[in-house]
């Protein structure tokens, strides 16, 4: 047996033991102090096993606690990223009407175009390049189609709105203003609702 790998308090047991066998004399005292450091020496690995159970059990806890935090910041991570593709995408159409109402030819083709813009999208419309289209109106409403289908392929579950009111002379386009909103599914939204964002600018 190893005396060195016990405790302290075991190894006085144990050597109080042997030295009433030495004074005795007598082999049953001999068994006696060989039962004794036995028994102390069980007593111990018992012990190293509890506290290694013990040890296992909080790595554990705090591992679990780990994944979550990675999990959670993930999720975060992604959130954050899908409201910068909002961005991008709501800029991109703001471009594209600032565009259209830099090459429409007179007011009466820009009302059109915007009227283009505003009108919603028909159920089952395809993005198609618009390679020659007709008029200006025909091929900003080309380029919504294509727009509105990049906002469902980027955002969960995204919905994209325009909308135009009149400005302060009712009477021309040029002052109209326009409101983008876009909706999505966010994890970290209260209660599932989803989060909108909105655009409002002037061509």
């Amino acid at each position: 047996m190893d005396y060195k790998l016990m405790p302290s308090h075991g190894m006085h047991r144990c050597d109080h033991a042997i030295t009433r066998a030495d004074r005795s004399g007598s082999g049953a005292s001999d068994g006696h102090a060989i039962r004794a450091c036995t028994a102390v020496a069980r007593h111990q690995f018992g012990l190293t096993l509890l506290e290694a159970l013990i040890a296992l059990l909080v790595l554990a806890v705090g591992l679990l606690g780990f994944m979550g935090l990675q999990v959670r910041g993930l999720a975060y991570n992604h959130d954050a990223y899908v409201r910068s593709m909002a961005t991008v995408l709501a800029h991109d159409m703001i471009e594209r009407v600032r565009m259209a109402r830099a090459n429409a030819p007179n007011e009466a083709a820009l009302t059109q175009i915007y009227d283009a813009l505003t009108t919603g999208v028909a159920a089952g419309a395809v993005c198609q390049p618009v390679v020659a289209a007709p008029n200006h109106a025909a091929r900003v409403a080309g380029e919504k189609i294509c727009w509105e289908a990049q906002v469902q392929a980027t955002l969960p579950a995204g919905v994209a709105r325009i909308d135009r009111r009149a400005g302060a002379n009712a009477g021309s386009p040029l002052d109209d203003i326009f409101t983008i909103t876009l909706e999505w599914r966010d994890r970290t939204a209260p209660n599932g609702q989803p989060v909108t964002q909105v655009w409002e600018f002037q061509p």
